[in-house]
């Protein structure tokens, strides 16, 4: 059985490797270059997810990952050295960072597609609130897609309605719903078979990833309309239960609702 610690690195294809979490440095920064620990196997299969990410997307090779630790001393795939957890990715132009998923969706959905070619597992954002800000990866069971599984099932929910423009409830249930969208969009894509083969799953993969970045090229810059949508899409996903956040979202209520504010943002729509 191969060690937990058998391998160590600070960069893998190409890309700096660094710790991001206090005390060492602030979530969301390119924090410093740090050692990680892992098994070869987890170290080679990250290896080359990072070279398909850089096939992949149009930005290139990035500078810096941040990672939240490989090997750690606790049960799990983590104190087998066999999982990885992704905070944040930098470009010399552009910043992914995991706890951004509902103003970055697109981004985040083609990331997380390239990283599913390699990962057996992987929990991302709509999995649970300890997942918000990084991706979890393991290699705690082979690559592929089953209907049982609730986190590939939100994560094919999510690009369902987010990519593919096939809207569907992203709840990681597994139904007709889901199951006529992903039939339609396999027939758009020109897959043949179902989206439990593997050799489908891999294309359907590739072909998200591939679509989800091109969607972001395209994009135009947000307008502060957008960005102001974006902030309220946030507050409605969070639970306000303080005085404090309900002044919050009390202000930013009276902001929009004046006047002077719908005029100046109509000049934006």
């Amino acid at each position: 059985m191969p060690a937990h610690n058998e391998a160590s690195f600070d960069s893998l294809a190409g890309v700096d490797l660094h710790y991001a979490r206090p005390p060492v440095a602030a979530y969301g920064s390119r924090g410093k270059k740090h050692t990680f620990f892992s098994t070869g196997k987890l170290r080679d299969t990250f290896t080359a997810a990072l070279e398909e990410l850089v096939d992949m997307c149009p930005l290139g090779r990035p500078e810096v990952l941040t990672s939240a630790g490989t090997f750690v001393n606790k049960r799990g795939q983590h104190g087998k050295g066999q999982a990885v957890d992704v905070d944040a990715i930098f470009w010399a132009d552009r910043t992914f960072v995991t706890d951004f998923y509902l103003t970055d969706t697109k981004f985040y959905l083609a990331v997380e597609s390239v990283f599913r070619r390699h990962f057996g597992i992987v929990l991302n954002y709509l999995y649970n609130a300890a997942h918000h800000d990084h991706l979890h990866m393991d290699l705690g069971v082979s690559v592929g897609f089953s209907k049982g599984s609730r986190s590939r099932v939100l994560y094919l929910q999510a690009g369902l309605t987010t990519i593919h423009d096939h809207p569907v409830l992203v709840d990681g249930i597994w139904g007709n719903q889901t199951s006529g969208a992903i039939a339609e969009v396999l027939d758009n894509l020109g897959l043949n078979g179902s989206i439990t083969s593997k050799a489908t799953w891999l294309a359907y993969l590739d072909r998200t990833a591939r679509l989800g970045f091109g969607q972001v090229e395209a994009e135009s810059d947000p307008t502060p309309a957008d960005l102001l949508d974006q902030l309220f899409q946030i507050i409605d996903g969070l639970d306000l239960v303080t005085d404090h956040d309900q002044k919050i979202q009390g202000a930013l209520d009276v902001f929009v609702a004046h006047p002077d504010t719908q005029t100046w943002l109509e000049s934006f729509r």
